[in-house]
């Protein structure tokens, strides 16, 4: 199964893949344009809000340089870089940073004015089209009385509209999240229930619920609303184990909508097993495409979820892994809770509820009948 990062431009049904907050290490010694700008790009107070474009000219009227590369762990970018100064007027701030909700692929990094890396993120949040290429940093601790540089990059060489959002971090960023416990009487990853074996060296001789990805294929059962507490690994080099659940409502009358929630103890990648156009529900490994929609978390013990779209009766096939990109993790310390929700497709026609559209339905609306208020 395709395990590359998709650009802005190819479909959005490839598997997902993920970028991990943490230091990184780039190039670049000089200051950045616009910071010889007079201080155009400055910051006189927080919050701060901005948009700009990282494919324009700064305020010399030139063209906006690549002038640092931090990997954050997703290779050594050539793209161009904007730059916010910032001058921590005490200690004790931290800063939450993030360009949610913009257009073109985002990378962030805070710098210091040696020039070194305090932080960095790639993928922590979605863009406008909903992908999750956008950026987020939390809470990034800086000294009173230092100056620093915030970049807005791309991934590799790509550039365009973004919107930044620069405020102080609340408590609960700087506390971190809450790492799992498997809730009491919950089963585990294994088939038959109990837990999976698990370890490296284990990968193509004992995965047995790892779908598509091993021969014969094999699957986790799942009920809807059920929780299952699960564990993966991951080595950076051969091979990640990944764990492939699978509902079959075949017969039942209604669609349904499924959300998936996974809560590990390392970043995790979520999502819904993709198939061909025309092979929705038909539970054939030939027809798989991607894993689509998919959600990641950036840093240990966060919360990946995702809601699909309405699914039609059958079988469908929902992932859990670590992402690909970051440390090597054993399985004592990627352990996992998952749970999948399920809920009947709803008929908006439906104002009664009673599950199908009839008489009291269109007296509803006849009471209505007229400008909205």
């Amino acid at each position: 199964m395709p395990e590359t990062r998709p650009t802005l431009t190819a479909a959005a049904s490839l598997l997902a893949t993920l970028s991990l907050t943490g230091l990184a290490a780039g190039v670049g010694s000089d200051l950045p344009d616009d910071s010889a700008c007079a201080n155009i790009n400055e910051l006189g107070g927080l919050p701060f809000n901005d948009t700009g474009d990282t494919s324009g000219t700064d305020c010399n009227g030139a063209a906006i340089n690549d002038d640092f590369q931090f990997s954050c762990d997703q290779g050594v970018d050539e793209a161009p870089d904007v730059f916010y100064k910032f001058t921590a007027p005490a200690e004790g701030i931290n800063l939450y940073i993030e360009t949610c909700g913009s257009v073109h692929d985002t990378k962030i990094y805070v710098i210091d004015d040696s020039f070194d890396l305090v932080a960095c993120n790639d993928d922590a949040c979605d863009l406008a089209s909903g992908l999750p290429f956008a950026s987020r940093l939390e809470c990034v601790p800086l000294t009173g009385g230092a100056t620093y540089f915030i970049g807005v990059d791309g991934f590799l060489d790509t550039s365009g509209p973004y919107m930044i959002t620069i405020r102080e971090s609340t408590a609960e960023e700087c506390a971190g999240p809450t790492c799992p416990e498997c809730p009491k009487g919950a089963e585990q990853d294994g088939l038959d229930g109990s837990a999976e074996v698990c370890g490296f060296g284990t990968m193509g001789k004992v995965n047995p619920n790892g779908g598509c990805d091993v021969d014969p294929p094999a699957f986790r059962d799942i009920a809807c609303n059920q929780t299952i507490c699960g564990s993966t690994y991951f080595d950076n080099d051969s091979f990640r184990d990944t764990d492939w659940f699978q509902i079959d409502t075949t017969g039942e009358p209604k669609p349904r909508v499924f959300s998936l929630t996974a809560h590990g103890e390392s970043p995790l990648t979520v999502g819904l097993i993709a198939m061909e156009f025309g092979f929705e529900g038909s539970g054939d490994c030939t027809r798989v495409q991607g894993v689509s929609p998919f959600s990641t978390s950036t840093e240990d013990c966060a919360i990946a979820s995702v809601t699909t779209d309405s699914l039609e009766p059958g079988v469908h096939w929902f992932f859990v892994a670590h992402s690909f990109f970051g440390d090597v993790v054993s399985c004592t310390d990627a352990e996992y809770v998952f749970t999948l929700g399920c809920e009947d497709e709803v008929c908006a026609e439906d104002i009664d509820g009673d599950g199908s559209v009839g008489f009291t339905d269109l007296l509803r609306v006849l009471s209505n009948w007229g400008p909205c208020p």
